[in-house]
Protein backbone atom coordinates (compact mmCIF):
# COMPACT_ATOMS: atom_id res chain seq x y z
CA UNK A 1 0.00 0.00 0.00
CA UNK A 2 2.49 2.65 0.90
CA UNK A 3 4.54 1.06 -2.86
CA UNK A 4 1.50 2.37 -4.48
CA UNK A 5 0.97 5.78 -2.52
CA UNK A 6 4.66 6.45 -3.33
CA UNK A 7 4.00 5.84 -7.08
CA UNK A 8 1.21 7.98 -7.36
CA UNK A 9 2.49 10.82 -5.20
CA UNK A 10 5.42 10.63 -7.39
CA UNK A 11 2.58 10.73 -10.58
CA UNK A 12 0.76 13.78 -9.23
CA UNK A 13 4.44 15.77 -8.54
CA UNK A 14 5.72 14.72 -12.04
CA UNK A 15 2.71 15.79 -13.67
CA UNK A 16 1.67 19.38 -11.51
CA UNK A 17 5.19 20.16 -12.61
CA UNK A 18 4.48 19.39 -16.32
CA UNK A 19 1.84 21.40 -16.13
CA UNK A 20 3.73 23.97 -14.10
CA UNK A 21 6.01 24.32 -17.29
CA UNK A 22 3.72 24.21 -19.79
CA UNK A 23 2.19 27.39 -17.84
CA UNK A 24 5.62 29.09 -17.79
CA UNK A 25 5.81 28.29 -21.41
CA UNK A 26 2.77 29.66 -22.70
CA UNK A 27 2.80 32.80 -20.74
CA UNK A 28 7.11 32.90 -22.25
CA UNK A 29 5.54 32.42 -25.97
CA UNK A 30 2.40 35.26 -25.55
CA UNK A 31 5.31 37.16 -24.31
CA UNK A 32 7.33 36.61 -26.64
CA UNK A 33 4.92 37.43 -29.41
CA UNK A 34 3.72 40.58 -28.02
CA UNK A 35 7.12 41.47 -28.05
CA UNK A 36 7.51 40.53 -31.79
CA UNK A 37 4.37 42.35 -32.61
CA UNK A 38 5.56 45.18 -30.89
CA UNK A 39 8.67 45.29 -32.95
CA UNK A 40 6.90 44.84 -36.26
CA UNK A 41 4.49 47.61 -35.44
CA UNK A 42 7.55 50.21 -34.90
CA UNK A 43 9.13 49.54 -37.99
CA UNK A 44 9.74 52.19 -40.78
CA UNK A 45 6.69 52.79 -42.81
CA UNK A 46 7.04 52.65 -46.25
CA UNK A 47 4.76 51.83 -49.30
CA UNK A 48 5.04 49.33 -52.03
CA UNK A 49 5.08 51.90 -54.90
CA UNK A 50 7.09 54.70 -53.30
CA UNK A 51 10.78 54.28 -52.59
CA UNK A 52 10.82 56.93 -49.60
CA UNK A 53 9.22 56.30 -46.21
CA UNK A 54 8.32 58.93 -43.52
CA UNK A 55 11.27 61.34 -42.35
CA UNK A 56 8.94 64.32 -41.53
CA UNK A 57 10.44 64.25 -38.13
CA UNK A 58 10.40 68.14 -37.45
CA UNK A 59 7.62 70.70 -38.34
CA UNK A 60 7.26 74.61 -38.18
CA UNK A 61 3.67 75.42 -36.56
CA UNK A 62 3.34 79.21 -35.52
CA UNK A 63 7.03 79.95 -35.17
CA UNK A 64 7.94 77.23 -33.10
CA UNK A 65 9.33 73.42 -34.01
CA UNK A 66 7.76 70.89 -33.27
CA UNK A 67 9.41 66.90 -33.47
CA UNK A 68 7.24 63.94 -34.26
CA UNK A 69 5.90 61.61 -31.83
CA UNK A 70 8.09 58.37 -31.41
CA UNK A 71 5.89 56.22 -29.56
CA UNK A 72 3.17 56.25 -31.52
CA UNK A 73 1.09 53.54 -33.29
CA UNK A 74 -1.27 54.24 -35.90
CA UNK A 75 -4.00 51.80 -37.55
CA UNK A 76 -5.84 52.31 -40.26
CA UNK A 77 -9.96 51.37 -39.62
CA UNK A 78 -12.46 51.28 -42.55
CA UNK A 79 -16.03 50.22 -43.22
CA UNK A 80 -16.54 49.42 -46.31
CA UNK A 81 -19.43 49.18 -48.54
CA UNK A 82 -19.16 46.12 -50.29
CA UNK A 83 -22.29 44.25 -49.87
CA UNK A 84 -21.03 40.67 -49.93
CA UNK A 85 -18.26 38.91 -47.99
CA UNK A 86 -14.76 40.50 -48.59
CA UNK A 87 -13.64 38.91 -51.83
CA UNK A 88 -11.27 40.24 -54.57
CA UNK A 89 -12.31 43.00 -56.77
CA UNK A 90 -11.50 42.02 -60.18
CA UNK A 91 -13.31 44.94 -61.68
CA UNK A 92 -10.59 47.71 -60.96
CA UNK A 93 -11.83 51.19 -60.02
CA UNK A 94 -15.63 49.96 -59.44
CA UNK A 95 -15.21 47.86 -56.36
CA UNK A 96 -16.73 48.86 -53.17
CA UNK A 97 -15.28 51.83 -52.22
CA UNK A 98 -14.15 53.08 -47.72
CA UNK A 99 -17.24 54.50 -46.76
CA UNK A 100 -15.93 54.86 -43.23
CA UNK A 101 -12.10 55.74 -42.34
CA UNK A 102 -10.90 56.56 -38.95
CA UNK A 103 -6.81 56.67 -37.73
CA UNK A 104 -6.24 55.13 -34.00
CA UNK A 105 -3.60 56.70 -33.09
CA UNK A 106 -2.09 54.99 -30.04
CA UNK A 107 0.30 57.31 -27.60
CA UNK A 108 2.83 55.02 -25.94
CA UNK A 109 4.05 57.39 -23.64
CA UNK A 110 0.72 58.70 -22.31
CA UNK A 111 -1.46 55.55 -22.46
CA UNK A 112 -3.91 57.17 -24.53
CA UNK A 113 -5.72 56.28 -27.63
CA UNK A 114 -6.93 59.54 -30.11
CA UNK A 115 -9.33 58.33 -33.25
CA UNK A 116 -9.35 60.79 -36.09
CA UNK A 117 -12.33 60.38 -38.80
CA UNK A 118 -11.49 61.41 -42.09
CA UNK A 119 -14.42 61.91 -44.14
CA UNK A 120 -15.19 59.75 -47.33
CA UNK A 121 -15.63 62.94 -49.09
CA UNK A 122 -12.65 64.54 -48.42
CA UNK A 123 -10.58 65.38 -51.32
CA UNK A 124 -6.90 63.57 -51.64
CA UNK A 125 -4.45 62.52 -53.90
CA UNK A 126 -5.73 58.95 -55.10
CA UNK A 127 -3.65 56.81 -56.92
CA UNK A 128 -5.18 55.80 -60.26
CA UNK A 129 -4.93 52.40 -62.33
CA UNK A 130 -6.51 51.40 -65.85
CA UNK A 131 -8.88 48.01 -66.10
CA UNK A 132 -6.10 46.45 -66.46
CA UNK A 133 -4.04 47.93 -63.53
CA UNK A 134 -1.53 49.79 -65.50
CA UNK A 135 -0.90 53.20 -63.52
CA UNK A 136 -2.53 56.61 -64.09
CA UNK A 137 -0.94 58.92 -62.05
CA UNK A 138 -2.68 60.66 -58.92
CA UNK A 139 -5.99 62.32 -58.97
CA UNK A 140 -7.74 64.79 -56.84
CA UNK A 141 -10.86 62.74 -55.94
CA UNK A 142 -12.72 61.52 -52.74
CA UNK A 143 -10.90 59.45 -50.65
CA UNK A 144 -13.15 56.48 -50.38
CA UNK A 145 -12.47 55.66 -54.28
CA UNK A 146 -8.84 54.25 -53.38
CA UNK A 147 -10.00 51.14 -51.97
CA UNK A 148 -12.09 50.27 -54.88
CA UNK A 149 -8.37 51.20 -57.46
CA UNK A 150 -6.81 47.73 -55.20
CA UNK A 151 -8.20 44.50 -54.99
CA UNK A 152 -10.66 44.73 -52.59
CA UNK A 153 -8.11 43.05 -50.06
CA UNK A 154 -4.82 43.64 -48.52
CA UNK A 155 -3.81 45.96 -51.36
CA UNK A 156 -6.36 47.81 -51.02
CA UNK A 157 -5.69 48.41 -47.29
CA UNK A 158 -2.42 49.37 -48.39
CA UNK A 159 -3.32 51.92 -51.06
CA UNK A 160 -5.77 53.45 -48.48
CA UNK A 161 -2.97 53.76 -45.95
CA UNK A 162 -0.56 55.63 -48.81
CA UNK A 163 -3.70 58.49 -49.05
CA UNK A 164 -4.63 58.88 -45.89
CA UNK A 165 -0.69 59.49 -45.08
CA UNK A 166 -0.35 61.53 -48.03
CA UNK A 167 -3.19 63.90 -47.17
CA UNK A 168 -2.25 63.90 -43.68
CA UNK A 169 1.37 65.57 -44.09
CA UNK A 170 2.94 62.27 -44.93
CA UNK A 171 2.63 60.66 -40.92
CA UNK A 172 3.44 56.76 -40.66
CA UNK A 173 0.26 54.04 -40.75
CA UNK A 174 1.29 50.79 -39.43
CA UNK A 175 -1.14 48.69 -40.57
CA UNK A 176 -5.19 48.52 -41.59
CA UNK A 177 -8.58 46.91 -40.69
CA UNK A 178 -11.35 46.51 -43.36
CA UNK A 179 -14.95 45.39 -42.37
CA UNK A 180 -17.01 44.80 -44.83
CA UNK A 181 -20.69 46.63 -44.67
CA UNK A 182 -22.13 43.01 -43.41
CA UNK A 183 -19.79 42.17 -41.22
CA UNK A 184 -21.17 45.13 -39.03
CA UNK A 185 -24.64 43.14 -38.37
CA UNK A 186 -22.66 39.91 -37.62
CA UNK A 187 -20.72 41.83 -35.06
CA UNK A 188 -23.39 43.98 -33.56
CA UNK A 189 -25.13 40.22 -32.90
CA UNK A 190 -22.14 39.57 -30.85
CA UNK A 191 -21.24 42.65 -29.14
CA UNK A 192 -24.91 44.42 -28.87
CA UNK A 193 -27.66 45.46 -28.49
CA UNK A 194 -26.96 49.31 -28.36
CA UNK A 195 -29.11 52.10 -27.69
CA UNK A 196 -28.97 55.48 -29.80
CA UNK A 197 -31.08 57.88 -30.70
CA UNK A 198 -32.54 57.65 -34.03
CA UNK A 199 -33.43 61.27 -35.57
CA UNK A 200 -36.33 62.87 -37.33
CA UNK A 201 -34.48 63.29 -40.61
CA UNK A 202 -32.85 59.68 -40.71
CA UNK A 203 -36.69 58.22 -39.19
CA UNK A 204 -38.93 60.42 -42.08
CA UNK A 205 -35.49 59.03 -44.68
CA UNK A 206 -36.53 55.24 -43.96
CA UNK A 207 -39.47 54.79 -42.04
CA UNK A 208 -39.88 51.32 -42.88
CA UNK A 209 -36.95 50.57 -40.75
CA UNK A 210 -37.22 53.31 -37.89
CA UNK A 211 -40.42 53.59 -37.18
CA UNK A 212 -40.39 56.04 -34.99
CA UNK A 213 -37.35 58.56 -34.21
CA UNK A 214 -35.78 58.82 -30.40
CA UNK A 215 -33.93 56.57 -28.49
CA UNK A 216 -33.70 53.11 -29.56
CA UNK A 217 -32.58 50.19 -28.78
CA UNK A 218 -31.06 48.62 -32.31
CA UNK A 219 -31.55 45.36 -33.82
CA UNK A 220 -28.33 44.05 -36.27
CA UNK A 221 -30.52 44.83 -38.79
CA UNK A 222 -31.09 48.30 -37.93
CA UNK A 223 -27.74 48.98 -36.65
CA UNK A 224 -26.62 48.41 -40.76
CA UNK A 225 -28.64 51.43 -41.88
CA UNK A 226 -28.62 53.28 -38.89
CA UNK A 227 -24.32 53.76 -39.97
CA UNK A 228 -24.89 54.14 -43.69
CA UNK A 229 -28.03 55.56 -44.67
CA UNK A 230 -28.54 59.66 -46.04
CA UNK A 231 -29.76 61.06 -48.55
CA UNK A 232 -27.80 61.59 -51.22
CA UNK A 233 -29.69 64.26 -52.62
CA UNK A 234 -28.72 66.32 -49.84
CA UNK A 235 -25.33 67.77 -50.39
CA UNK A 236 -22.87 67.25 -47.23
CA UNK A 237 -25.22 64.51 -45.99
CA UNK A 238 -22.33 62.35 -45.03
CA UNK A 239 -21.51 64.44 -41.90
CA UNK A 240 -24.67 63.80 -40.12
CA UNK A 241 -23.93 59.80 -40.81
CA UNK A 242 -20.54 60.27 -39.69
CA UNK A 243 -21.93 61.85 -36.54
CA UNK A 244 -24.43 58.59 -36.20
CA UNK A 245 -21.37 56.65 -37.07
CA UNK A 246 -19.45 58.18 -33.96
CA UNK A 247 -22.60 57.73 -31.81
CA UNK A 248 -22.74 54.50 -32.44
CA UNK A 249 -18.95 53.50 -32.59
CA UNK A 250 -18.90 54.64 -28.26
CA UNK A 251 -22.33 53.20 -27.70
CA UNK A 252 -21.10 49.90 -28.92
CA UNK A 253 -17.70 50.29 -27.32
CA UNK A 254 -19.16 50.87 -23.81
CA UNK A 255 -21.50 47.56 -24.51
CA UNK A 256 -18.48 45.48 -25.39
CA UNK A 257 -16.37 46.39 -22.79
CA UNK A 258 -18.96 45.70 -19.87
CA UNK A 259 -19.69 42.28 -21.55
CA UNK A 260 -15.38 41.51 -21.79
CA UNK A 261 -15.09 41.90 -18.41
CA UNK A 262 -18.01 39.08 -17.67
CA UNK A 263 -16.88 36.68 -20.75
CA UNK A 264 -13.11 36.92 -21.76
CA UNK A 265 -13.88 34.78 -24.66
CA UNK A 266 -15.88 37.51 -26.52
CA UNK A 267 -13.17 38.28 -28.62
CA UNK A 268 -13.08 34.98 -30.24
CA UNK A 269 -16.59 34.94 -30.50
CA UNK A 270 -16.24 38.38 -32.46
CA UNK A 271 -13.60 36.93 -34.81
CA UNK A 272 -15.88 33.73 -36.10
CA UNK A 273 -18.69 35.92 -36.74
CA UNK A 274 -16.54 38.86 -38.84
CA UNK A 275 -14.13 36.53 -40.35
CA UNK A 276 -15.49 36.33 -43.91
CA UNK A 277 -16.37 40.30 -44.11
CA UNK A 278 -12.48 41.43 -42.54
CA UNK A 279 -9.37 42.67 -44.23
CA UNK A 280 -6.30 43.24 -43.21
CA UNK A 281 -2.57 43.67 -43.89
CA UNK A 282 -1.59 43.11 -39.82
CA UNK A 283 0.26 39.87 -38.54
CA UNK A 284 -1.41 37.39 -36.21
CA UNK A 285 1.65 38.82 -33.79
CA UNK A 286 0.69 42.55 -34.63
CA UNK A 287 -3.06 41.54 -33.93
CA UNK A 288 -2.25 40.20 -30.27
CA UNK A 289 0.05 43.05 -29.35
CA UNK A 290 -2.69 45.90 -30.27
CA UNK A 291 -4.79 43.87 -28.15
CA UNK A 292 -3.08 43.34 -25.43
CA UNK A 293 -1.74 47.64 -25.69
CA UNK A 294 -5.68 48.63 -25.47
CA UNK A 295 -6.46 46.05 -22.42
CA UNK A 296 -3.60 47.55 -20.85
CA UNK A 297 -4.74 51.18 -21.19
CA UNK A 298 -8.09 50.40 -20.28
CA UNK A 299 -9.77 53.33 -22.12
CA UNK A 300 -12.94 55.00 -20.78
CA UNK A 301 -14.39 56.70 -23.54
CA UNK A 302 -14.00 57.20 -27.10
CA UNK A 303 -11.84 60.88 -28.14
CA UNK A 304 -13.04 61.36 -31.26
CA UNK A 305 -11.92 64.02 -33.45
CA UNK A 306 -12.80 65.49 -37.48
CA UNK A 307 -11.45 67.30 -39.86
CA UNK A 308 -13.39 70.44 -40.43
CA UNK A 309 -14.02 71.81 -44.11
CA UNK A 310 -15.81 73.44 -46.79
CA UNK A 311 -18.11 70.75 -48.99
CA UNK A 312 -18.46 71.60 -52.61
CA UNK A 313 -20.66 69.81 -55.11
CA UNK A 314 -18.24 68.83 -57.68
CA UNK A 315 -19.66 67.19 -61.35
CA UNK A 316 -20.82 64.17 -60.20
CA UNK A 317 -20.21 64.07 -56.17
CA UNK A 318 -19.81 66.35 -53.32
CA UNK A 319 -16.37 67.53 -52.46
CA UNK A 320 -15.10 68.19 -48.82
CA UNK A 321 -12.24 70.61 -49.14
CA UNK A 322 -9.94 69.99 -45.42
CA UNK A 323 -9.55 73.48 -43.79
CA UNK A 324 -5.61 73.26 -44.42
CA UNK A 325 -4.89 75.44 -41.12
CA UNK A 326 -7.29 73.67 -39.14
CA UNK A 327 -6.25 70.46 -40.35
CA UNK A 328 -2.00 71.07 -39.34
CA UNK A 329 -3.11 72.56 -36.19
CA UNK A 330 -4.98 68.87 -35.78
CA UNK A 331 -2.64 67.32 -36.62
CA UNK A 332 0.19 69.17 -34.27
CA UNK A 333 -1.87 68.45 -31.29
CA UNK A 334 -1.63 64.58 -31.70
CA UNK A 335 1.22 63.57 -33.71
CA UNK A 336 4.14 66.35 -32.73
CA UNK A 337 5.38 68.06 -29.38
CA UNK A 338 7.37 71.00 -28.82
CA UNK A 339 10.95 70.61 -29.41
CA UNK A 340 12.69 72.52 -26.31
Amino acid sequence: MKQKKKALWKIARYTALFLLFFAVLSVSVYAAMIKKGMAELKKPVSYPEREDSFDTKEILWNGDVYEYREDLITILCLGIDGREKAQENTAIGFGPRADSIYLFVADLEQDKVTILNISRDSMAEVRLRDSLGQEKGFFKMQLGTQYAVGDGLEGSCRLMEEAVSKLLGEIPIHGCCALYWKGLGEAHQVLGPVTVVVSEELQKLDSETFPESGEIELTSEQALVYVQGRDIQVSGSNEERNDRQREYMQALYDVAKEKLKRNPLLGLSLWRAVEEYFVTDLTPSEIQALASLIYRMDIEDLEIRSFPGSYVFGDFQDELWLDEEEKQKLLTEVFYKKRY
